[in-house]
């Protein structure tokens, strides 16, 4: 599952990047998300609330609507109410994302029972185990996570926990040469 509340967002980058220019990274990072999803040989889903997401994403996976207020519910509620026993919470703006570092979160989760992949700084870039769980999205939500399900099997993998979610982020990335630089 891949949450995306909107392609235009990335409101946190509105002082380095247009509104063009964060759509068009969105749009980037989310599609580069579900390409690796899919060699990956996982089923796809988006949540979202957005028209044009649904439009966007329909062409590449499965989506649902959301059904919530704010990351944590949304996703609460399509983990703990979908059909599906086991599943995986992946975010969008994850530059480096790869088919065998999503294996190896889904390897985890079949083998430990849940797997948790920490952000850089300190959240929760990826999420996958068995049955219901309760999402604390926002600061400090790896540790959150991680206390909810205490017998998860942690991993750190540079794949999955580098995030283009602030200007550092954005600035820091595209320096190294993850990102094109993208100017209007």
């Amino acid at each position: 599952m891949i949450p995306i509340r909107g392609l235009s967002g990335m409101t946190r980058l509105s002082s380095v990047l247009s509104e063009t220019d964060r759509s068009a990274l969105g749009t980037a990072l989310a599609d580069r998300t579900i390409r690796a999803v899919h060699r990956a040989g996982l089923d796809c889903m988006v949540v979202t609330s957005d028209p044009s997401v649904s439009q966007w994403a329909t062409k590449r996976c499965r989506v649902a609507q959301d059904e919530g207020d704010g990351l944590s519910e949304v996703v609460s509620n399509a983990v703990n109410h979908g059909a599906q026993p086991h599943w995986m919470v992946l975010h969008a703006d994850l530059p480096l994302v790869d088919a065998a570092s999503i294996l190896r979160v889904h390897d985890a989760a079949t083998r430990h029972g849940a797997a948790i992949v920490p952000s850089i700084d300190g959240g929760t870039n990826a999420i996958a185990g068995t049955g219901e769980f309760h999402f604390a999205y926002g600061p400090g939500s790896f540790h959150a996570h991680l206390a909810s399900r205490a017998s998860a099997r942690v991993l750190s993998l540079k794949n999955l926990a580098l995030e283009v979610d602030t200007e550092a982020h954005y600035s820091a990335l595209t320096a190294l040469g993850f990102l094109p630089s993208l100017t209007s």
